[in-house]
């Protein structure tokens, strides 16, 4: 019978049993010690290791170098360019700062102080537009607003102005530059003479031809004649809006030989009291606006820019002769309604009606006017520009 091994003890049963347990304790601690502590903080160096070479890798000083030497030329650059432009920009500003002064001369012995603005368009007043007024005739193109009080409001020019200009010329045919509501055409028609006009507000040209003046539309400069000649061209109020050179040419090829270029202006004077008190009004209502005493002593002197610039064109084309700068005193009393209607009409009324100003202006000269007896004698001169065609 074979021999069975002998039970095992009770210690011995037990000693698996416990070697098992100790196996398991040691086995879990080497996992997580393997999954987590280690495995992340390799994830973390590897990732920052990778990050670190393309952080060197950006050039960043040399580009900020770069962007700090760019502006440094810019201003250079900058400089050169300011320092070659300042003396243009001088002489532009000088040129710019004498004709504001001439325009403001000539406004402020008229317009400004209460008459006829002398940057009148069409025997119309205007505004102030620097030394080129031809370059605002928009301006001019504004006053046929009421050409009936126009025409009713603004003066006549002097019967000698009339009288020495259908004398001078050639023959009755007359062309009558900017003829407005037909003022100075109906004062050359009463003398003898067959007038045109050209006149480039079309309300205006109503009025005008509502008093038999015939009149065609269109800007002087590109008004076609057709082939027509005059023994004389006339400008009253006028001429300033008229490009120089385009204006000179035109009347040039407009006059037969031996015709008569005569343009003119009025210029209005009220007496010394009531022309202080009229540049007076003007600084209260417009603080801003320069009006030149010396100008409103001697208002003649402001128009003598219009005549040089219209001698200059004319001498330039090489086509007139006998030039000359003829003057024409003359007198007209005016009652306070009248002077305002005038003024009304001026240059310095849009302006002032565009600022809420007009009706300021128009009770504080009225009451200037009465204060001097609500009437007065204004003394006037008109002032021309005459040439014979070559």
């Amino acid at each position: 019978m074979p021999t069975l091994p002998p039970e095992p003890s009770q210690e011995q049963s037990q000693k698996p049993s416990q070697k098992q347990p100790q196996k398991q304790p040691l086995a879990q601690p080497q996992a997580q010690k393997l999954a987590q502590p280690q495995e992340q903080p390799q994830a973390q160096e590897l990732a920052q290791e990778l990050a670190q070479p393309q952080e060197q890798e950006q050039p960043q000083p040399q580009e900020q170098e770069l962007a700090q030497n760019q502006p440094q030329e810019q201003p250079l650059a900058q400089e050169l360019a300011q320092a070659q432009d300042q003396p243009r920009e001088q002489d532009q500003a000088r040129e710019q700062a004498q004709n504001q002064a001439r325009a403001a001369d000539a406004a402020a012995v008229s317009g400004r102080l209460g008459g006829p603005d002398a940057h009148g368009g069409s025997d119309r007043p205007g505004a102030s537009g620097g030394g080129d007024p031809h370059r605002r005739r928009e301006m001019a193109e504004s006053f046929g607003a009421d050409p009936g009080l126009y025409d009713r409001a603004r003066p006549r020019y002097p019967d000698s102005l009339i009288d020495a200009v259908v004398a001078s010329a050639p023959g009755v045919a007359v062309l009558d530059v900017g003829c407005g509501t037909g003022i100075a055409a109906r004062q050359f028609q009463a003398a003898g003479c067959r007038v045109l006009g050209v006149e480039v507000d079309e309300r205006m040209a109503a009025f005008a031809r509502s008093t038999g003046v015939e009149v065609e539309v269109s800007a002087f400069e590109t008004w076609d004649p057709a082939g027509r000649t005059f023994d004389a061209l006339v400008a009253g109020m006028t001429w300033h809006w008229i490009d120089p050179a385009a204006g000179a040419a035109k009347a040039a090829a407009v006059l037969k030989p031996g015709g008569r270029f005569a343009v003119f202006w009025y210029v209005l004077q009220p007496p010394p009291d009531l022309g202080a008190a009229f540049a007076a009004v003007h600084r209260e209502v417009l603080p801003d606006s320069p009006v030149d005493s010396r100008v409103a002593a001697s208002p003649l002197g402001a128009y003598e820019h219009f005549l040089d610039r219209a001698a200059d064109s004319l001498t330039t084309t090489g086509a007139f002769t006998d030039l000359e700068r003829p003057t024409y005193p003359w007198s007209r009393s005016y009652t306070r309604d009248e002077w305002l209607d005038q003024l009304r009409t001026s240059g310095i009324a849009k302006p002032l009606a565009d600022l809420g100003k007009l009706d300021e202006m128009l009770e504080r000269t009225g009451a200037a006017i009465d204060a001097a007896g609500g009437s007065f004698t204004l003394d006037s001169t008109a002032v021309a520009l005459t040439a014979t065609r070559a």
